[in-house]
């Protein structure tokens, strides 16, 4: 990945947008909060001591798996399971000498991006942590505290990767490449600032975390998950995805809890108290959406022995070859998405009914 150089016309929308910002940037890095229940200082001490003892344990065996499981659950609150964990301790064996700050952040990110269930918010609290200085963290909410940073044609400079709250940019994108622009961005905030003389703000890593807080400061600066919800099924309790720990509940009156990890090619479920790990790509969700987006309303069946062969139950099993117990989890996921609602059954039917509203449209 070479080195992205903004054009003459981006650079300007930056210059204009630190000089309107620059201040707000500032208070926003004053209070940043990671992970929850944290103070500010405290959160900036656990990250760099965090970073400190990945790059020490960055060596030629690669990153050892306990390494890996702090840095999920610092980032998400807890860890993916042990296929993921495993396939990123073999990504990273043998790569101390290709991952490094010299090559800039492709090997690194293509190397993390090729294992299933990682995206470009996992792949660069690795890349950031284990290299030695100028990468930042890419997720929805350091993305989201640029949202409001156009170009001249109007469209933002920075794609956001899909998040729990903030839904992002969703589909097939080159998130390394995407990635790169990212950073360019921030080391062009970097240097106007340094115009400014604003020294709080030293590195890239400075700004994200900025941009990071400014993001849940204001709730969010682009759409966010369940802003389109419309007026069906407003009788049944809506289900969230808890932005700090993941957490999603499922529909009905057996409601239990389980965890999402949102990357850039779809889902990972973690459910149980085994905290058994289950993969749903974009493509199967749109598949879904597909099949049930025009038929009206739909039974959710998602129980051994409540299944209807018209039901969401049926359909992940026999179309994704998946336990149609995770349709529950499924369902509930899209409905925190307002891609999926919840309504009342038909006369004589009973249990928990859904249908797919049109898709929202928003500018991005």
């Amino acid at each position: 990945m070479a080195m992205i150089l903004l054009s003459d016309d981006e650079r300007g929308a930056v210059a204009r947008w630190v000089q309107e910002h620059h201040a707000d940037l500032q208070d926003a890095h004053a209070t940043y909060l990671w992970p929850p229940g944290t103070d500010p200082a405290e959160s900036i001490r656990a990250r760099r001591e965090l970073a400190a003892r990945v790059r020490a344990g960055f060596g030629p065996v690669g990153l050892a798996l306990q390494i890996l499981v702090d840095i999920y659950t610092w980032g998400f609150g807890f860890a993916p399971g042990g296929r993921i964990l495993r396939d990123l301790v073999a990504a990273t064996r043998h790569k101390h000498a290709t991952w490094s700050p010299e090559a800039g952040p492709e090997p690194a990110v293509r190397d993390l991006l090729a294992v299933g269930g990682v995206g470009i918010s996992a792949a660069s609290k690795i890349a950031t942590f284990a290299l030695d200085g100028g990468l930042a963290i890419y997720d929805s909410r350091a993305a989201d505290g640029l949202a409001d940073l156009h170009g001249q044609n109007g469209r933002r400079l920075v794609k956001i990767p899909p998040g729990r709250i903030v839904v992002g940019d969703r589909g097939e994108r080159d998130w390394a490449r995407e990635y790169a622009v990212y950073l360019a961005v921030l080391r062009t905030v970097l240097d106007e600032l340094r115009v400014r003389r604003v020294h709080q703000l030293a590195t890239v890593e400075d700004i994200e975390m900025a941009l990071f807080q400014r993001s849940r400061n204001n709730g969010g600066l682009s759409r966010r998950h369940g802003d389109a919800h419309a007026g069906h099924g407003r009788d049944y309790p809506l289900p969230t995805i808890d932005q700090e720990t993941g957490a999603c509940t499922t529909l009905g009156s057996t409601r239990k809890e389980f965890r999402v990890i949102v990357d850039s090619g779809g889902y990972t479920l973690v459910t149980g108290q085994a905290g058994t790990s289950v993969r749903l790509t974009d493509e199967q969700v749109a598949t879904v959406l597909a099949e049930f987006g025009d038929g009206g309303p739909f039974p959710l069946g998602a129980g051994k022995n409540n299944r209807s062969h018209d039901g969401l139950g049926q359909f992940v099993k026999d179309r994704l070859k998946k336990s149609p117990v995770h349709a529950s989890h499924l369902a509930a996921l899209l409905a925190a998405e307002a891609r999926m609602v919840q309504v009342a059954p038909p006369p004589s039917r009973r249990g928990v009914w859904l249908i797919v509203p049109p898709a929202p449209t928003h500018n991005t």
